[in-house]
């Protein structure tokens, strides 16, 4: 990560090009750690329904337990793309500097 700048200008207008670029490093680190932690909470979820008994009472609850894994097998999926489109777009960002 590039050197901080000094970005606390009391006109938010006079923001030059490396204190965006700074805070928007800043955010990139954010969200990748946000996702990698959710990452690790999404795959202990996954891990639980996979072990779980899957012998149900009822149809009822046969239903529910699919949705609930196909709702976390599709949580799971937009946090790979979130995390792909902040590594695609931070490589690209550092390459054209």
């Amino acid at each position: 990560m590039a050197e901080t700048v000094n970005c606390n200008s009391k006109d938010k207008h006079l923001l030059t090009k490396e204190c965006l670029i700074d805070k928007l490093e800043v955010y990139e680190q954010a969200f990748l750690m946000i996702a990698h932690n959710l990452r690790g909470n999404l795959a202990n979820i996954q891990g639980l329904l996979e072990i779980y008994p899957q012998e149900f009472k009822n149809e009822q609850q046969k239903q529910l337990f699919s949705y609930m894994k196909e709702q976390v097998d599709n949580m799971s999926m937009a946090m790979n793309e979130i995390e792909n489109f902040i590594k695609i777009n931070t490589e690209q960002d550092s390459s054209s500097q």
